[in-house]
């Protein structure tokens, strides 16, 4: 039985680093798109003007 629970933690505990990188990950291309939309701010205004409402989609969580 004592076998078996280590091999369960040890799972549990590179499931745990994976998800930590996917976050951080996820951080950064967050981070990446809010720069890219400050810079590109009138750009995006101006198609607002024939798109009410348009938003640049946010990056996706894998």
């Amino acid at each position: 039985m004592k076998i078996a629970y280590s091999v369960f933690r040890k799972s549990n505990k590179e499931t745990s680093v994976k998800d930590t990188i996917h976050h951080n990950e996820y951080q950064l291309k967050l981070t990446a798109h809010h720069k890219t939309c400050q810079r590109y701010k009138h750009e995006i205004e101006a198609i607002q003007k024939w798109l009410p409402g348009w938003t640049p989609s946010l990056p996706t969580y894998y």
